[in-house]
């Protein structure tokens, strides 16, 4: 959610921006970011923490999908990578 806030202030308000992540939040479960996801991603080959948190949050919640625009970091995951087009796809 954070990184959707980040990319939402630079189109609308503020409170316009909070209104839409809460609007997507309905849409989607968010999961917690544990002190054991922090560890997995502080001892990963990851070269971006953001990137190794989400993965590792991902194989923790058993979730066997992650849609980024950025899978060159992803090659060696263990777990279905996809793009959004990729995803609407399936």
């Amino acid at each position: 959610m954070q990184i959707l806030d980040y990319i939402l202030k630079s189109t609308f308000k503020i409170r316009d921006g909070r209104i839409i992540l809460y609007k997507f939040k309905t849409l989607v479960k968010v999961l917690p970011v544990t002190g054991k996801v922090i560890d997995l991603a502080l001892t990963s080959d990851f070269v971006e923490f953001k990137d190794a948190i989400q993965y590792h949050t991902c194989i923790q919640a058993r979730i066997s999908k992650l849609i980024t625009r950025n899978l060159k970091d992803f090659k060696k995951a263990k777990i279905n990578i996809m793009t959004p087009d990729m995803y609407l796809k399936t």
